[in-house]
């Protein structure tokens, strides 16, 4: 009759159905899981995208309350730039300003929490480093030295490694460690070697600790810390 399945269809329907009774709450649940990570992904990068777009407003906030004097408000917009979007680039380049400004008036205790505001939620490293150095030049300003020190134990990549030696050198003749001092500043010195200016700095520090003008070579220090 041409309303029945002929045998063959007949049973293919019936493999599809036990395929489908096997396999089908399977095959459901990996499309489930397929559409809700997408859908997930997209709401993320909505939500990633939205939060960028709020922390560049107060960032401009930010900078223009400081341009026309109004530190209450520079406040305000960071601390809730803090509160939103503590992670974002935005944040870490207003606790930057935020602290310069806080250390320009002599407010120290404000600027510090800024800058370790950056140190604990940036995702940047280089802005990481750049706000450690400048916690740890505040530190050396207030005689801070164990305090300095510890920060000194964060890393330092590339291109700023030469001014954590020089920073460590600087507490080193604090402590009166003049060996360990001379020993940090020569790798400063060579870490430097393509900034001429940093290095003509690096070589008033290590002549006024002894070590001749000349050639520094950090297997010629001796026990006294003077180069051979």
């Amino acid at each position: 009759m041409a309303n029945h399945f002929d045998l063959e269809e007949q049973e293919q329907l019936d493999q599809l159905k036990h395929f489908w009774k096997s396999w089908g709450g399977f095959i459901s649940a990996v499309v489930f899981i397929f559409i809700f990570s997408v859908t997930a992904w997209n709401m993320y990068g909505y939500w990633k995208n939205r939060q960028a777009v709020q922390a560049s407003m107060l960032l401009e906030l930010i900078k223009t309350s400081i341009v026309s004097g109004d530190l209450s408000r520079v406040d305000q917009a960071f601390s809730e730039i803090k509160s939103k979007s503590p992670k974002t680039i935005q944040a870490a380049q207003a606790g930057l300003l935020v602290a310069k400004v806080n250390y320009d008036r002599g407010e120290n205790d404000a600027a510090k929490s800024a800058l370790l505001s950056v140190i604990n939620n940036s995702s940047d490293v280089n802005q990481k480093v750049v706000a450690n150095l400048r916690l740890i030049n505040i530190l050396f300003e207030e005689k801070k030295y164990d305090e300095a020190f510890e920060n000194l134990s964060m890393s330092f990549p590339g291109a700023f490694d030469g001014l954590g030696k020089d920073r460590r050198a600087d507490l080193m003749l604090m402590r009166e460690n003049n060996k360990d001092a001379i020993s940090d500043y020569l790798i400063a010195y060579q870490k430097y070697d393509d900034n001429l200016g940093y290095r003509k700095l690096i070589e008033f520090k290590l002549n006024s600790l002894g070590v001749p003008n000349r050639s520094f070579v950090i297997s010629d220090v001796s026990s006294t810390g003077i180069l051979r």
